[in-house]
Protein backbone atom coordinates (compact mmCIF):
# COMPACT_ATOMS: atom_id res chain seq x y z
CA UNK A 1 0.00 0.00 0.00
CA UNK A 2 1.74 3.14 -0.48
CA UNK A 3 1.78 6.44 0.68
CA UNK A 4 -1.52 8.58 0.12
CA UNK A 5 -3.55 5.47 -0.90
CA UNK A 6 -4.56 4.61 2.83
CA UNK A 7 -8.51 3.80 2.55
CA UNK A 8 -11.28 4.65 4.21
CA UNK A 9 -11.80 2.59 7.58
CA UNK A 10 -15.30 1.18 7.50
CA UNK A 11 -15.49 1.89 10.74
CA UNK A 12 -14.12 4.66 13.65
CA UNK A 13 -10.59 4.01 13.33
CA UNK A 14 -8.95 2.71 16.59
CA UNK A 15 -5.99 5.42 18.05
CA UNK A 16 -3.48 2.94 19.15
CA UNK A 17 -3.43 -0.96 17.72
CA UNK A 18 -0.49 -3.89 18.17
CA UNK A 19 0.03 -5.68 15.15
CA UNK A 20 0.78 -9.49 15.51
CA UNK A 21 1.54 -12.10 12.33
CA UNK A 22 2.78 -15.60 11.93
CA UNK A 23 4.32 -15.93 8.64
CA UNK A 24 6.13 -19.03 6.32
CA UNK A 25 8.53 -18.63 3.59
CA UNK A 26 7.42 -18.86 0.07
CA UNK A 27 8.47 -18.99 -2.81
CA UNK A 28 6.69 -17.95 -6.29
CA UNK A 29 5.79 -20.70 -8.89
CA UNK A 30 8.11 -19.96 -12.02
CA UNK A 31 9.68 -16.86 -10.59
CA UNK A 32 12.35 -18.94 -8.51
CA UNK A 33 15.83 -17.20 -9.48
CA UNK A 34 14.02 -14.23 -8.72
CA UNK A 35 12.27 -15.02 -5.84
CA UNK A 36 15.28 -17.01 -3.92
CA UNK A 37 17.18 -13.48 -4.02
CA UNK A 38 14.52 -11.91 -1.92
CA UNK A 39 14.00 -15.17 0.06
CA UNK A 40 17.90 -14.54 1.14
CA UNK A 41 16.88 -11.23 2.66
CA UNK A 42 13.57 -12.18 4.39
CA UNK A 43 11.48 -11.05 1.50
CA UNK A 44 10.19 -14.39 0.96
CA UNK A 45 7.95 -14.56 4.23
CA UNK A 46 4.14 -14.30 3.72
CA UNK A 47 1.64 -14.16 6.19
CA UNK A 48 -0.26 -17.50 7.92
CA UNK A 49 -2.14 -16.21 10.85
CA UNK A 50 -2.81 -12.04 11.40
CA UNK A 51 -4.07 -10.82 14.95
CA UNK A 52 -5.36 -7.09 15.44
CA UNK A 53 -5.95 -5.91 19.01
CA UNK A 54 -7.18 -2.40 20.80
CA UNK A 55 -3.78 -1.34 22.82
CA UNK A 56 -5.78 0.49 25.65
CA UNK A 57 -9.21 -2.22 26.15
CA UNK A 58 -7.38 -5.48 24.52
CA UNK A 59 -10.09 -5.87 22.06
CA UNK A 60 -9.66 -8.39 19.45
CA UNK A 61 -10.48 -6.52 16.40
CA UNK A 62 -8.50 -9.45 13.80
CA UNK A 63 -7.78 -12.87 14.54
CA UNK A 64 -7.55 -15.04 11.63
CA UNK A 65 -5.50 -18.12 9.40
CA UNK A 66 -4.75 -16.49 6.33
CA UNK A 67 -3.82 -18.85 2.75
CA UNK A 68 -0.61 -18.18 1.71
CA UNK A 69 -0.69 -16.83 -1.83
CA UNK A 70 2.81 -18.65 -3.28
CA UNK A 71 4.24 -21.79 -2.71
CA UNK A 72 5.51 -22.41 0.68
CA UNK A 73 8.80 -23.60 1.36
CA UNK A 74 8.85 -23.93 5.39
CA UNK A 75 5.86 -24.08 7.44
CA UNK A 76 8.08 -23.12 10.30
CA UNK A 77 6.18 -25.49 12.21
CA UNK A 78 7.73 -25.09 15.69
CA UNK A 79 6.46 -21.19 15.62
CA UNK A 80 3.47 -21.43 13.49
CA UNK A 81 2.22 -24.86 14.62
CA UNK A 82 1.01 -25.51 11.10
CA UNK A 83 1.49 -27.54 8.46
CA UNK A 84 0.21 -27.99 4.94
CA UNK A 85 -2.03 -30.81 5.96
CA UNK A 86 -3.67 -28.56 8.71
CA UNK A 87 -3.92 -25.65 6.37
CA UNK A 88 -5.91 -27.85 3.97
CA UNK A 89 -8.06 -29.61 6.56
CA UNK A 90 -8.93 -25.95 7.38
CA UNK A 91 -9.78 -24.56 3.93
CA UNK A 92 -12.07 -28.22 3.06
CA UNK A 93 -13.62 -28.37 6.44
CA UNK A 94 -14.80 -24.69 5.57
CA UNK A 95 -13.05 -22.66 8.92
CA UNK A 96 -13.03 -19.02 8.24
CA UNK A 97 -10.00 -18.08 7.12
CA UNK A 98 -8.91 -14.79 4.95
CA UNK A 99 -8.16 -15.51 1.33
CA UNK A 100 -4.36 -14.41 0.93
CA UNK A 101 -2.16 -10.97 2.23
CA UNK A 102 -4.37 -8.84 0.21
CA UNK A 103 -7.79 -10.22 2.07
CA UNK A 104 -5.90 -9.73 5.54
CA UNK A 105 -4.20 -6.19 4.73
CA UNK A 106 -7.47 -4.73 4.05
CA UNK A 107 -9.14 -6.44 7.38
CA UNK A 108 -6.20 -4.68 9.41
CA UNK A 109 -6.70 -1.09 7.20
CA UNK A 110 -10.54 -1.54 8.33
CA UNK A 111 -9.52 -0.49 11.61
CA UNK A 112 -6.95 1.79 11.46
CA UNK A 113 -6.08 5.39 9.62
CA UNK A 114 -2.78 7.37 8.78
CA UNK A 115 -3.21 9.03 12.51
CA UNK A 116 -3.65 5.23 14.16
CA UNK A 117 -0.44 4.25 16.00
CA UNK A 118 0.64 0.77 14.94
CA UNK A 119 2.86 -0.96 17.61
CA UNK A 120 4.33 -4.53 18.45
CA UNK A 121 7.28 -6.96 18.61
CA UNK A 122 9.35 -6.83 15.68
CA UNK A 123 6.00 -5.12 13.99
CA UNK A 124 7.93 -4.36 10.91
CA UNK A 125 8.49 -7.29 9.62
CA UNK A 126 4.58 -7.75 10.24
CA UNK A 127 3.55 -4.76 8.27
CA UNK A 128 6.34 -5.80 5.78
CA UNK A 129 5.02 -9.35 5.36
CA UNK A 130 1.18 -7.16 4.47
CA UNK A 131 2.94 -5.12 2.51
CA UNK A 132 1.86 -2.22 4.44
CA UNK A 133 3.70 1.32 4.48
CA UNK A 134 2.69 3.36 7.94
CA UNK A 135 3.86 6.24 9.63
CA UNK A 136 3.25 5.95 12.95
CA UNK A 137 4.44 2.61 13.98
CA UNK A 138 6.44 1.76 17.29
CA UNK A 139 8.33 -1.56 17.63
CA UNK A 140 9.10 -2.67 20.84
CA UNK A 141 12.50 -4.74 20.00
CA UNK A 142 14.14 -1.10 18.71
CA UNK A 143 12.26 1.32 20.83
CA UNK A 144 13.39 -0.93 24.09
CA UNK A 145 16.87 -0.11 23.10
CA UNK A 146 16.78 3.31 21.99
CA UNK A 147 15.32 4.11 26.03
CA UNK A 148 17.93 6.39 27.95
CA UNK A 149 15.94 9.04 29.65
CA UNK A 150 12.40 8.59 27.92
CA UNK A 151 10.16 5.96 26.32
CA UNK A 152 9.53 7.60 22.80
CA UNK A 153 9.41 7.54 19.40
CA UNK A 154 12.58 6.67 16.57
CA UNK A 155 13.91 7.17 13.24
CA UNK A 156 14.72 3.14 12.12
CA UNK A 157 18.25 2.17 12.19
CA UNK A 158 18.49 -1.50 12.21
CA UNK A 159 22.01 -0.85 12.41
CA UNK A 160 22.32 1.18 15.42
CA UNK A 161 20.44 -1.82 17.36
CA UNK A 162 22.76 -3.38 19.93
CA UNK A 163 22.41 -7.00 18.46
CA UNK A 164 24.81 -8.40 20.59
CA UNK A 165 21.82 -8.12 23.50
CA UNK A 166 19.07 -7.83 21.72
CA UNK A 167 16.17 -9.75 23.81
CA UNK A 168 13.65 -11.70 22.34
CA UNK A 169 9.93 -10.52 22.98
CA UNK A 170 10.02 -14.12 25.91
CA UNK A 171 13.11 -12.62 27.63
CA UNK A 172 11.48 -9.49 28.06
CA UNK A 173 8.38 -10.83 29.37
CA UNK A 174 10.91 -12.13 31.39
CA UNK A 175 13.08 -10.00 32.72
CA UNK A 176 10.82 -6.74 32.98
CA UNK A 177 7.65 -8.68 33.60
CA UNK A 178 8.45 -11.98 35.26
CA UNK A 179 6.01 -13.88 33.19
CA UNK A 180 7.41 -16.74 31.03
CA UNK A 181 5.18 -16.80 27.54
CA UNK A 182 4.71 -19.55 25.09
CA UNK A 183 5.48 -22.61 27.47
CA UNK A 184 3.07 -24.99 28.12
CA UNK A 185 2.91 -27.84 31.02
CA UNK A 186 2.63 -31.22 29.85
CA UNK A 187 1.00 -34.05 32.34
CA UNK A 188 4.22 -35.05 33.80
CA UNK A 189 4.92 -31.08 35.02
CA UNK A 190 8.12 -30.41 32.66
CA UNK A 191 7.42 -27.44 31.07
CA UNK A 192 7.68 -27.48 27.13
CA UNK A 193 7.82 -24.67 24.36
CA UNK A 194 4.58 -24.29 22.70
CA UNK A 195 3.82 -21.86 18.90
CA UNK A 196 3.40 -18.93 18.95
CA UNK A 197 0.54 -17.66 20.08
CA UNK A 198 0.01 -14.32 17.93
CA UNK A 199 -2.88 -12.94 20.94
CA UNK A 200 -0.35 -14.14 23.59
CA UNK A 201 2.44 -12.02 22.22
CA UNK A 202 0.21 -9.13 21.28
CA UNK A 203 -0.89 -8.72 24.76
CA UNK A 204 2.59 -9.46 26.00
CA UNK A 205 3.91 -6.61 23.79
CA UNK A 206 1.23 -4.35 24.70
CA UNK A 207 1.65 -5.24 28.86
CA UNK A 208 5.47 -4.68 27.97
CA UNK A 209 4.98 -1.01 26.58
CA UNK A 210 2.98 -0.15 29.14
CA UNK A 211 4.76 -1.40 31.78
CA UNK A 212 7.62 0.87 30.07
CA UNK A 213 6.14 3.96 29.98
CA UNK A 214 5.33 3.43 33.29
CA UNK A 215 8.33 2.49 35.00
CA UNK A 216 10.96 4.99 33.09
CA UNK A 217 13.95 4.89 35.50
CA UNK A 218 13.93 0.98 36.05
CA UNK A 219 13.57 0.19 32.71
CA UNK A 220 16.69 2.81 32.28
CA UNK A 221 18.34 1.00 34.74
CA UNK A 222 17.58 -2.45 33.26
CA UNK A 223 18.79 -1.54 30.14
CA UNK A 224 22.50 -0.30 31.27
CA UNK A 225 22.92 -3.29 33.40
CA UNK A 226 21.87 -5.15 30.19
CA UNK A 227 24.31 -3.67 27.95
CA UNK A 228 27.08 -3.60 30.93
CA UNK A 229 27.17 -7.10 31.10
CA UNK A 230 24.97 -7.81 34.68
CA UNK A 231 22.24 -9.47 33.35
CA UNK A 232 22.74 -13.02 32.00
CA UNK A 233 21.96 -13.41 28.33
CA UNK A 234 20.48 -16.65 27.98
CA UNK A 235 16.78 -16.88 26.88
CA UNK A 236 14.30 -18.28 29.45
CA UNK A 237 12.29 -20.52 27.11
CA UNK A 238 14.06 -21.07 23.50
CA UNK A 239 11.81 -21.99 20.61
Amino acid sequence: MTPGKIPVPTIAPRKVVVLTTLTVRTIRSGRSVENIVHYKHGRGDAPVWVTLMDYFTGEKLVDSLIRPDYTVLDWRTKETGLTQEMMSRAMDNGDRYLDGWEAARDKVWEYIDEDTIVMGHTVCKSLWALRMVHGLVVDLRISIWRYSDYFGFWNIQSEEIHHDIERTLDTLAFDLLGLRIGVRRLISGKPEVAPRDPVEDGLAAREIMTWCMNNREIVTDWWRALKSGYIKQDIPAER
